[in-house]
């Protein structure tokens, strides 16, 4: 009798493992990720974009290895993706009772809230996993800044008038080198 248990055990630790990787292939065509990528926690939400006019939708955020995304239930109405090293600071902010809402900053000033609905519980689980993420790659995020200073469009997004006069095309070459 242990003797099934012990394959019925395998059989679903097989089946469970099959899925989970069939999940993040998905996961990973659906936002064009590396296929090391793997979902680390996922939730309903809404999300509002802090705009003029202001925008929100609703669907599913995932949280990977290095990524936050969002795809909208509306079939191409929104998605998005984040990378972890470019949130520059995540904040809780009040919402309704029985639901978690957080205020992303990226490295731009640009806040996107997000609302987890669904149990309280998943919201939690996906908020830990947020954070613990988030910590794994703080040393990752203190290179940024060097290295944005090298792109043309961080010069237009400042606004300082003296744009770089290279970029990533100098150091690995420009696609029309024949060199």
């Amino acid at each position: 009798e242990s003797g099934s248990s012990l394959g019925s055990t395998v059989k679903r630790t097989l089946r469970q493992g099959l899925e989970d990787r069939k999940r993040n292939i998905t996961f990973q065509h659906l936002f064009n990720l590396p296929n090391i990528e793997r979902i680390l926690s996922e939730c309903e939400a809404s999300i509002q974009l802090i705009l003029e006019p202001s925008v929100e939708f609703r669907g599913k955020i995932y949280l990977s290895d290095h990524f936050i995304a969002f795809y909208a239930n509306e079939r191409d109405a929104c998605r998005w993706v984040l990378p972890l090293f470019g949130v520059r600071r995540v904040e809780r902010v009040p919402s309704a009772p029985y639901t978690i809402a957080l205020a992303i900053t990226n490295w731009h000033q640009m806040m996107i809230v997000v609302r987890l609905e669904g149990h309280l519980s998943t919201g939690d689980q996906f908020c830990s996993a947020f954070k613990e993420q988030l910590k794994r790659r703080g040393r990752t995020m203190k290179s940024l800044r060097p290295f944005l200073e090298t792109c043309y469009s961080e010069s237009l997004l400042a606004d300082h008038g003296n744009p770089p006069l290279n970029g990533l095309g100098v150091v690995h070459g420009y696609p029309d080198d024949k060199a």
